[in-house]
């Protein structure tokens, strides 16, 4: 697994991290569970789970080195594929709380996006 950190600064004074985080496919999947690009749950014993550098709230910009824009990740995952690097953006500690409003407001309107195979996932 590869993985990088950046800390950078937005234009609105925030601090923010960037880190890469590469997970192979397990046999459920990948088990992160993402609504408007933003992880909202980790599957316990997933691959996601296994790697530890997986945290709620954290934002998907790319997906194999592909920028997201305005699109979401659904868009860029082949089933094919048997490995994925994420780029994930993490707001620093004292944002996160601050942010967990708004995270609570997103998990409540939008649609589910569940990486984990089974009955019910979006991705085979």
């Amino acid at each position: 697994m590869t993985e990088y950190i950046i800390h950078q600064h937005a234009s609105d004074g925030s601090t923010f991290f960037v880190l890469d985080v590469t997970v192979k496919v397990g046999s459920n999947g990948i088990g992160l569970d993402i609504i408007s690009n933003r992880i909202v749950g980790i599957v316990s014993g997933s691959a996601a789970s296994a790697t530890g550098k997986f945290l709620l709230g954290d934002e998907i910009v790319a997906v194999n080195g592909i920028a997201l824009g305005q699109r979401e990740v659904r868009e860029l995952l082949q089933p094919q594929r048997m490995e994925y690097t994420f780029r994930l953006r993490r707001l620093t500690s004292d944002q996160a709380t601050t942010a967990a409003g708004t995270f609570d407001k997103l998990t409540s309107k939008h649609k589910r996006l569940s990486l984990a195979r089974g009955q019910d996932a979006t991705v085979p």
